[in-house]
């Protein structure tokens, strides 16, 4: 079974660091005490397209559990080839 994979927009972010946003999601989710243990940049092949993705991925501790949370870039690593403005 594949893991869950958040799929993150260019226009959801808008002018606003990656990285914060993101963490940003993380904090909404997790509601309360959590730490993110790991944090990685990957890019694997999407079994459904065959395409190429950027994946950054957050090992996220919290009520005693890990859990690994995915959101795929790949739309903001685009972006950024021609907007320079991004933290990625």
């Amino acid at each position: 079974m594949e893991p869950k994979v958040f799929k993150v927009r260019a226009e959801q972010v808008g002018s606003e660091d990656v990285s914060m946003f993101l963490r940003t999601a993380i904090s909404r989710e997790f509601k309360g005490e959590y730490f993110i243990s790991n944090e990685t940049t990957m890019d694997r092949i999407d079994p459904a397209t065959r395409e190429m993705q950027k994946i950054r991925a957050f090992l996220i501790e919290a009520n005693g559990k890990s859990q690994t949370v995915y959101f795929d870039i790949t739309d903001l690593s685009a972006a950024k080839k021609s907007n320079n403005s991004w933290g990625l």
